[in-house]
């Protein structure tokens, strides 16, 4: 299995570089989403980042530029906008054929106190970036989501479909979105990929596996070492 998942990333990757893309990467100033625009830019992609900054840092993308060099750095487009507006999420994803979704107030603490603010960026601004992407025809939406959707259920590994109770509103808005995601199934075009992110660290690499695009995208350069492991949920 190994063998093959490393065989589809080799195969994306030459199939990136022969026929380049337009990404939108939301929550582009967070460290999963800096990385991210490291791995497309090294790929020769063109990125559209978007990002408040509520919880991103602007350094971080300072150093995706010193890593990349300034002519990979010329196909990227910083936006500075919230996807709590939904003219700012169409506006970022116009001529945009992938869009991946890592925006959002993940903080337990901070949903609880007010958890209007986590319900809004989290459950309506992904509700907005869907909506922009079915109306600007984007090809494939991938959504990071939580491990915090398993809730309070023991079992471990954790299997997708067996789920508890929500123990935190920042859960429930996890949770939400995948509701959204299956009332949407039949009025928007976008295929949706939702990745269960169960645990990101500094340790050795970050790999973050995009089945949308067949393959995976392997994450870690210039001594930002992480990792992550995770479940995929069922597209549209």
């Amino acid at each position: 299995m190994k063998g093959f998942y490393v065989s589809a990333y080799e195969h994306l990757k030459e199939q990136m570089l022969a026929e380049p893309k337009v990404w939108l990467v939301t929550g582009v100033g967070g460290f999963i989403g800096s990385n991210l625009l490291e791995t497309l830019l090294r790929q020769n992609q063109r990125v559209i980042g978007l990002d408040n900054y509520a919880t991103g840092l602007r350094r971080n993308l300072e150093q995706m530029q010193e890593l990349v060099g300034s002519e990979r750095w010329n196909n990227f487009r910083q936006i500075d906008g919230d996807i709590r507006d939904l003219n700012t999420c169409k506006q970022a994803s116009q001529g945009v054929d992938y869009v991946l979704h890592q925006a959002a107030l993940g903080s337990v603490p901070r949903s609880i106190e007010p958890p209007a603010d986590s319900h809004a960026s989290n459950v309506t601004g992904f509700l907005n970036v869907l909506m922009a992407t079915r109306d600007n025809g984007v090809k494939r939406l991938v959504y990071a989501s939580s491990s915090s959707v398993y809730g309070d259920h023991p079992e471990l590994p954790k299997v997708e479909d067996n789920i508890g109770r929500c123990l935190s509103p920042y859960a429930v808005t996890k949770r939400a979105i995948s509701v959204v995601r299956l009332l949407a199934k039949k009025a928007f075009e976008p295929r949706v990929f939702i990745e269960r992110i169960i645990h990101v660290e500094r340790l050795k690499k970050l790999r973050v596996h995009v089945q949308q695009c067949g393959g995976l995208f392997e994450i870690g350069h210039g001594g930002r070492e992480s990792n992550t492991g995770g479940s995929r949920e069922s597209r549209l």
